[in-house]
This record gives C-alpha cells, structure tokens and sequence, in this order.
C-alpha cells in the first residue's frame, strides 16, 4: 500500500479572542504540513484547549513530527473535519507516546546512540538511499528531535560514515547543517557494522539478535573520534533475556516507590516483549528502549546488585 509522509511543525501560537467552556485559555496554533506529495502540505489554524497545548508546545521544542497517510488518504479521511484534523490527531498521539525526558535538550548536543541507529536504519535500505531527515525520522519512530537528528547527521557526514546533498545555513553561527537529501550508508560506514576483521557484504545482513559494539574508544561512540564497530554476531538471544530479567528482579522492590526507576522498568518491559514475542527483533526499538531505562537507572541512587544487574546488560549491547 502506498504511503504519504507529512512533516508537521508549529508555525506559530496566539492567544485566541475566546476562553474555554471552563473558563480556561484556548489557542490558536498555526501548524504547516511539508510532504514530498503537493496535495499533502498544509497551512492550517487549529483552535486548541489548555491540555492541547501542552503537547503544541512539547512538539514546537521538538521541531516536527512525520504522519503516515496510507492508501487513499484524501477520501478515508474526509469524514470528521477531514485528513488535515486525522493528521493532527495522529501528531497528538506521537506526541503523548514519546518520552519526552529522554532527549538531550542541549543545543546541538552530539549523540552517539542516535548515529548508530541512524547508520543501522539506513544500512536496512542499502543500496537505496533515504530522500531526507523526514523519512529518516519516520524510520526512527520519531524519537530524535529535529535538532538532534542534524546534529547526528553532520557528524557521520563529517566523518564519511556516511553521503548525501548538504545544504548549510550560513546564516548562523557554525554553518550548521540545514537539511541532507539523498542520505546513504557509505562503505566506512557499513564497516562500522560488520564484526571487526570480516569482509563487507554486497548486500547488507543484520542480525537484530542483542547487537554489540566493540570500540576501542568509550564504548558506544559512533561519530567524530570513534573506531568503533557495532558486531553483529552479537550475545545470544537467551543470554540477552537472561541479563534483562536479572535486571527486572533486581529493579521490581524499588520500582513502586521511585518514578525513575517506574519509567526504566516500563522500558525494559519493551525490550522483554521484543525479545520474547517477535521472531526478527527490532534493533532499532531495543536500543531506544534500553537508552531511555539507562538514562533513568543512571539518574537514580542504586545499590551494588541493581547497577551490576543493569551493566550486564547494557554492556551486552553496546550501552555499558
């Protein structure tokens, strides 16, 4: 079935001459669509509540989200105010569904997770190139900010991980990347996925079952001043499960009292779902799943058996 992607982004946000039934502010936020398909972009004004708006500013830090429109998009949307209000429905849900704590806010801040999943996405579609940050982000379920993924993309570029059509903003400071077309895995780049010593394939062949990354700098670092090289002959499938359910008992007595560790036990929920009911685990997921629980584990204060529990198991991953 054929697909439209949808960038949105708010434009703009103005108090609106009204209140709410409550008595509360109501807004009026000018969202813009941008699609490679000239029927989807958009410039629309929706009127929103003060829970609404909440999830308006959360998307505006974040830059954009990608919708999906399947099949005949114009016409099984055309009921209940139309595909533009399905479109914003849907930029609510993605909104609400992502961890909002678990990125880096920092302008411009390099993250090494990030590059490696960007260079394992694009590995999947190898030799076919991504068009740009759009369908990139909609390959990473929309986990990046706009900010973040740039960031990540300038590096891998800089460093021929990885190739595509630069346009830079030379406006500002740094001459920061403004967008990349044509994005795709080079070479280097696929080395960086391949066991240490072991010929690059024709074609790419990932094995999603508990990854590792073997660095002789700080482990995980893919990017500027890193060798490293995500394995894919990886721990074994039982061994990763294992780990993580060492993990999950050590964490269960704490996990009620403390909202860190809820949020890190919620996530490594994923990773056991991933791992136990799919047939070809979703790299990609797990290693998103499994940041996000260390990050939490990290700001936490932890006894010996949780933090030995928990660096099993990101280390067999690459995440130690």
């Amino acid at each position: 079935m054929e697909s439209t992607l949808v960038q949105v982004s708010v434009e703009a946000i103005r108090p609106a001459p009204a209140v709410g039934p409550m008595g509360g502010a109501i807004f009026d936020v000018t969202l813009r669509g941008i699609s490679a398909n000239p029927d989807a972009c958009f410039t629309e004004i929706v009127r929103v509540g003060s829970k609404s708006y909440e999830n308006i500013q959360l998307l505006q830090k974040r830059g954009s989200v990608v919708v999906e429109l399947l099949g005949l998009w114009q016409h099984d949307h055309h009921t209940s105010g139309g595909w533009i209000s399905y479109v914003f429905r849907k930029v609510t849900e993605q909104i609400e569904a992502l961890d909002m704590t678990s990125q880096d806010d920092t302008p411009y801040g390099y993250d090494a997770e990030l590059a490696q999943s960007i260079l394992i996405a694009l590995n999947k579609i190898y030799p076919a190139t991504m068009p740009g940050p759009m369908d990139l982000k909609h390959a990473l379920s929309n986990v990046p900010s706009d900010t973040s993924l740039l960031t990540a993309l300038d590096a891998l570029l800089g460093d021929g991980l990885i190739t595509g059509r630069p346009l830079r903003d030379h406006t500002r400071a740094g001459n920061r990347l403004a967008i990349l077309a044509n994005i795709q895995i080079t070479r280097e780049g696929r080395k960086h996925l391949a066991p240490p010593g072991e010929k690059v394939p024709q074609q790419p062949s990932l094995v999603v079952h508990g990854d590792h990354i073997t660095n002789s700098g700080t482990v995980g670092s893919i990017g500027r001043n890193s060798t490293g090289a995500v394995a894919t002959s990886g721990p074994k499938h039982d061994e990763a499960l294992a780990a993580l359910n060492e993990l999950l008992a050590a964490l269960k007595p704490l996990q009620p009292q403390d909202q860190l560790l809820d949020r890190a036990h919620r996530e490594l929920m994923k990773v056991h779902d991933e791992l136990s009911d799919e047939p070809e685990p979703d790299q990609n997921n797990i290693i998103k799943w499994l940041s996000r629980s260390k990050q939490a584990i990290a700001t936490a204060s932890l006894g010996y058996e949780v933090v030995d529990a928990a660096h099993k198991l990101f280390s067999l991953f690459g995440l130690g």
